[in-house]
């Protein structure tokens, strides 16, 4: 059998990098439709009845997961739904979370009503480590009675300006959420953009530099009301480490077996 040069293994791994580096990736492709998202492809949901949590097709040729719907009056002032697949246990510091979403507003359906009061629906994304959420990121109405523009809000900070707006069910209005992270004196920074660029933010989590990501997790959190069918479609999730760090991870350990061979 021929063996490959030094020159030919570092060939070969740089024709596969991000498949070699991709800590955590989904497209729902592979999902059943009709069918819940919870009990699919490794993930699950906390509510007692994951009919929250839903397979979308019929837009373009992708499938797509949905959080939200309907739920009765919470029995505590806020109530989280959240749908959660393992993340392995993925070196947060020089890592990429990147996800493609869509707010799809159905508040305004024939028999449904919201208190003046009631900020409704909010959604949102989660990194976690095993002993709680990392980082959270939630899109949140602007207003009481403005669900169609939502503010971003990063582990419960408020960025601005506004801006993410939300869209109908038959043509959704897709955006893309990306959060890179860096290890900065013993702590975890972050960097993120979403709405085309057009809104940008950033953060430091103390003692969190060296932590790994565990969980991913997509979350509804309903206050004070039944929800009025708000749902939020989610394509394209990934988790992946830094390239250059992974690919440089696999080129030694090619020459080290070439070498080994000799």
């Amino acid at each position: 059998m021929k063996l490959l040069s030094p020159s030919g293994i570092l060939l070969a791994l740089l024709a596969f990098p991000m498949a070699a580096s991709a800590a955590f990736l989904t497209t729902f492709d592979g999902l059943t439709a009709p069918g819940q998202i919870a009990g699919q492809d490794g993930w699950t949901i906390n509510e007692a009845t994951p009919d929250n949590s839903f397979v979308v097709t019929g837009i373009g040729t992708n499938k797509y997961a949905a959080l939200g719907g309907l739920l009765a009056d919470p029995a505590t002032a806020m109530a989280g739904i959240n749908l959660v697949h393992s993340a392995g246990s993925q070196v947060a510091a020089g890592s990429t979370f990147s996800v493609s979403y869509a707010l799809i507003n159905r508040s305004t359906v024939t028999g449904f009503s919201f208190a003046a009061t009631d900020p409704d629906d909010w959604f949102g994304f989660t990194l976690g480590d095993g002993s709680g959420d990392v980082l959270n990121i939630s899109f949140r109405p602007t207003s009481p009675l403005n669900e169609s523009i939502r503010q971003v809000f990063n582990n419960g900070v408020g960025v601005t300006p506004n801006g993410i707006t939300t869209s109908g069910y038959e043509n959704p209005l897709f955006s893309t959420l990306t959060v890179s992270f860096s290890n900065v004196g013993g702590a975890l920074n972050y960097t993120g953009s979403t709405g085309g660029g057009s809104i940008n933010f950033n953060g430091s989590i103390p003692g969190k530099g060296t932590t790994t990501f565990t969980t991913v997790g997509i979350d509804w959190d309903v206050k004070n009301t039944p929800s009025g069918q708000n749902f939020i479609l989610v394509d394209n999730l990934s988790l992946v480490p830094e390239p250059s760090a992974s690919l440089m991870g696999l080129l030694s350990i090619g020459l080290l077996a070439a070498r080994r061979r000799r």
